[in-house]
């Protein structure tokens, strides 16, 4: 042959390859023919580029739609890169949708045990406060989470256990998070997951210590946090780095000037919220996940997404609290911060949207929470293209002709 197609694997491999494909890479490789790859060289992380044992050595690599980081970090294999649309809109790749849940909505391993879908730790309320942590553990249980506990001041904890059995809650032994708190808390958070901060906690003096020791002490270990609510107004003007692809911020556009420690500017102009999120995500080295009528994901690195989700109905109190939840259920997963977060703001969003169209205008935070499975439930994976819009795409790049050739 002179020409040899490598369609055998691409995008989503992450470990090495197994036969036949291992043995089937090698005798491609020996081949003299001029060797083409689809989307990703068989082989290779998409992301990483790192290389699994072997990997094919292409010539060409027919990347579809985007090129794939991976390809840029494994460029001796694969070869010249030819990007080629597949019906994407360009929006597509900035727009929150259903494709961003495939990942968080595989079906569960009939082996699966207690703890593998995330272990989750609601630090929050206060000696006035104890809605806002009960609705993000609730949240988290919906989205998936396997276990929820609360870590709450003791007056409020009888409340928090009343809202639900399924929530695991425990006293910090103080009327308010405070320093003296602060082993009780990194103690349990080594025990989950991820840290949901901030719900309900209050903004006294010391519980900002207490805020600020906790997630500089977390920060270290890189472990998993979503930090809401009061939980930003306490670390705002701090120097804490946080990870991005372990922390999630999610600031209202007030809490995100409060962060930032000045006037942000226009909150309706998308550019500048855009601009100001990133700049945020930059300074704290975290994914923001900034609230608004157009939700705005934002990484350090200056990638963003929009999701557009929601309903005005969601500015009733708690709804912020319950995207802190869903989040940290995501979160836990391990799929990365900002995937997290994407995920989170359509689900939330979708949520709203359903408690709203039945019940108008007039819905409670736990009409949201009721709804995330709903949601998820019904969320559908789809080919973007058919096989045979892929075989057109790879005639077109070979021969420069548009339309293959009908047979007969």
């Amino acid at each position: 042959a002179d020409i040899l197609i490598d369609a055998m694997l691409g995008f989503g491999l992450h470990s090495p390859l197994r036969e036949p494909i291992l043995s089937a890479v090698r005798e491609f490789n020996r081949s003299p023919a001029r060797k083409y790859s689809i989307d990703v060289p068989t082989g290779i992380d998409s992301d990483s580029g790192e290389v699994y044992g072997a990997a094919v050595r292409a010539d060409v690599t027919i990347t579809l739609h985007a090129p794939k980081p991976g390809l840029s970090r494994a460029a001796s294999y694969a070869g010249e890169v030819i990007v080629v649309p597949i019906g994407i809109p360009p929006e597509a790749s900035v727009i929150c949708g259903d494709g961003d849940l495939w990942l968080f909505n595989r079906p569960r391993r009939a082996k699966s045990k207690k703890g593998d879908f995330g272990r989750i730790l609601v630090v929050g309320g206060s000696n006035v406060y104890s809605g806002a942590p009960a609705l993000t553990g609730l949240a988290a249980l919906r989205t998936g989470a396997d276990l929820v506990s609360v870590l709450a001041p003791q007056p409020v904890v009888p409340a928090i256990r009343s809202y639900s059995p399924a929530l695991m809650v425990t006293s910090l032994g103080t009327e308010i998070l405070s320093e003296e708190s602060v082993d009780v808390v990194l103690e349990m958070a080594r025990k989950n997951d991820v840290v949901a901060l901030g719900p309900g906690l209050g903004r006294a003096e010391t519980t900002g210590q207490a805020v600020r020791a906790i997630v500089s002490s977390l920060s270290e270990d890189d472990h998993r946090m979503v930090i809401d609510a009061d939980g930003l107004k306490l670390i705002a003007g701090s120097s804490v780095r946080l990870g991005a692809e372990q922390t999630v911020l999610t600031p209202h556009w007030g809490e995100l000037s409060e962060l930032m420690g000045r006037d942000i500017g226009d909150p309706h102009d998308m550019d500048n919220r855009v601009a100001m999120a990133t700049e945020a995500a930059r300074t704290y080295d975290a994914v923001v996940l900034l609230k608004g009528p157009t939700d705005v994901i934002a990484h350090p690195e200056g990638q963003y997404r929009l999701n557009k989700t929601g309903t005005p109905a969601m500015t009733v109190g708690g709804t912020g609290d319950v995207l802190t939840g869903i989040t940290a259920a995501l979160l836990a997963r391990g799929k990365g911060a900002f995937r997290a977060a994407a995920a989170a703001a359509f689900i939330s969003g979708k949520a709203g949207e359903a408690a709203s169209a039945e019940l108008g205008g007039r819905i409670l935070p736990t009409d949201c929470i009721d709804r995330i499975p709903h949601v998820m439930n019904t969320q559908s994976i789809t080919g973007i293209a058919s096989r045979s819009s892929l075989a057109n795409l790879l005639f077109t790049s070979l021969t420069g002709t548009q339309t293959m050739p009908r047979s007969g």
